[in-house]
This record gives structure tokens, sequence and C-alpha cells, in this order.
């Protein structure tokens, strides 16, 4: 609930002006780009003045870029300018590089995450959101395994 909130929040505010190619800059944009494709919007909010504060794997450049990117509507938010931090603040994110995805309707957050991955974890990060669904991860019997919310063994048959 809080999730959806920060997100109708941070429409109204606009992030930094857009990097190269397929990265906007605006939020608000973004956002409407990835309901009316229904696809996932990743968000991430950095600092390029500050090399750790980036997430290393984005170039912002769409020659360089991931192929796993296509699945999603790319925005990055630069919390060195005073737009930046507003929407920042409304995501509540306080060290940086953050990252965010949403459902594919851009209406939850299915995904926060402070800090810089791994080049493995970027790769897997992508291909498992890629839907904007939470990944479902599987015991070896077949049924969720007792880490997945709303999963009870207590009232399987």
């Amino acid at each position: 609930m809080n999730c959806s909130i920060a997100l109708l929040l941070a429409t109204s505010l606009l992030g930094a002006a857009p990097d190269a190619g397929v990265w906007h800059g605006d939020y608000a944009a973004a956002l409407d780009a990835a309901r009316a494709d229904r696809k996932p919007l990743l968000v991430v909010f950095h600092n390029p003045q500050e090399a750790q504060q980036t997430v290393q794997q984005v170039n912002y450049a769409p020659e360089k870029e991931s192929p796993h990117l296509e699945n999603y509507h790319l925005c990055q938010i630069d919390v060195s300018s005073a737009n930046g931090k507003r929407v920042a603040e409304v995501f509540k994110a306080t060290s940086f590089p953050y990252t965010v995805i949403t459902d594919r309707d851009a209406q939850k957050i299915i995904l926060r995450k402070p800090g810089n991955f791994t080049d493995a974890k970027w790769t897997e990060t992508l291909s498992n959101y890629r839907h904007g669904s939470t990944p479902v991860s599987m015991s070896v019997f077949g049924a969720p395994s007792s880490a997945t919310s709303g999963y009870c063994p207590n009232c399987q048959n």
C-alpha cells in the first residue's frame, strides 16, 4: 500500500534531464510509458558525480546495454538534482545507488535494492523480474518454498 502511494506521489515530481538513448530522466513520463505498454518500470537512483553511487552495469547508452533491459521501461534519477532528491525521498531511498522495479502495470513496487550489483546478480535480477512479477522459488518437490509469501505448509493437503 505504501509502495502505491510512493508511486503516485512521485508521479508529480520530475527527475533530472534524460541521458542518451532509452533511459528516461523524467519519472512521470517513464511511469506513463510503462503503464501504457504494460511493462515493468526499472528505476535507478544514482549520483553520477560519485562513482560509488552509480550502478556499474548501467551504461546509459543503448548500444552498450544488456539485452535484458528491453523488457523494461527505464528511468534514471540523478539524486544530485533538487527534483531527483525529492523523487528519492518519496521512494524512501537514502543510500545510492538504489534500484526499484515495479510490476507490469507500474502500480506496485516488487523490488527495492540499495547498493550495487555484481554482474551476475544484475543479470539474474533483470531476468527474474522481466515479466513484472515476483519470482517464486520452488522446492525440490515442486511446491513453493516456505520463503514465498502466502505459502503455508500447514494449509496444504
